[in-house]
């Protein structure tokens, strides 16, 4: 090892200098080398969100009633206007008055009744 006594003044702040300098490298050589501590979590975030949006996506398409029966079985007995998903409905749905009450309930009305019945009930006649 080096003696510093022997080197003059300048030498050792120059020497202390590039010590210190070696050590900035290395610790940013470090740091920079390694991803930081959060982007794990963060990437795990990113897959569970993504895992979360499949599922809720699933429900959504599983829960979608097909007709009034499926509402009158999820538990929606007052009859009125609802938004059904049956095929022929499309992704936007279709709207039908549900009679919940007639002969056990669940009863899809179609667009002409259903029409016919708005009018009707807009009119107070029904």
């Amino acid at each position: 090892m080096w003696d510093l006594d022997t080197f003059d003044q300048p030498s050792r702040i120059n020497m202390t200098r590039g010590a210190i300098l070696l050590c900035v490298v290395t610790v940013l050589t470090s740091a920079v080398a390694q991803s930081p501590p959060w982007a794990p979590s963060i990437a795990r975030a990113e897959e569970r969100v993504q895992e979360l949006a499949q599922i809720l996506a699933d429900v959504k398409n599983a829960v979608q009633p097909r007709h009034c029966a499926d509402l009158l079985r999820s538990g929606q007995s007052a009859s009125g206007v609802y938004t059904i998903f049956h095929k022929a409905a499309g992704p936007s749905g279709q709207r039908v008055y549900c009679d919940m009450e007639t002969d056990g309930g669940g009863w899809t009305v179609g667009d002409s009744a259903l029409s016919c019945f708005l009018s009707l009930a807009l009119q107070g006649l029904f």
